[in-house]
């Protein structure tokens, strides 16, 4: 009783509401070989018309990504740093590495690491 009086309330708020909150839905547990554009507006052109879907967009955790994209940005800024350093001093500098403190040309190990940051990032915006 209360879920009839409830859904006539419902219909016509529903009915009342703005493009493009009365007209987006969200999916949720697509299935990884589903997660495309072209799966998608598919599955959902079968279910409603052709024409129904006008636009499909994913949202997608980048806790991770954000973390690699900090950690290459500071590995960027103190290869600078490193890079002013040698062209002040003359000399390439170095520094210790956690943990095994063994002594490395900070150049090289900053380029190193940015650049193994860049293939996972490229991957997680993909």
């Amino acid at each position: 009783r209360a879920q009839a009086k409830f859904l006539t309330l419902r219909f016509p708020w529903l009915l009342d509401l703005p493009a493009p909150r009365a007209t987006t839905i969200l999916l949720a547990r697509i299935p990884q070989t589903c997660r495309s554009a072209s799966h998608v507006k598919k599955f959902l052109s079968d279910i409603f018309s052709d024409d129904a879907v006008q636009e499909v967009h994913f949202v997608k955790n980048t806790g991770a990504l954000a973390s690699m994209v900090q950690a290459r940005d500071r590995a960027r800024e103190l290869f600078r740093e490193a890079e002013l350093r040698a062209e002040r001093d003359g000399v390439r500098p170095t520094h210790r590495v956690l943990p095994s403190g063994m002594q490395v040309d900070s150049m090289t190990h900053y380029e190193e690491e940015i650049e193994s940051l860049e293939a996972p990032i490229a991957a997680e915006r993909a």
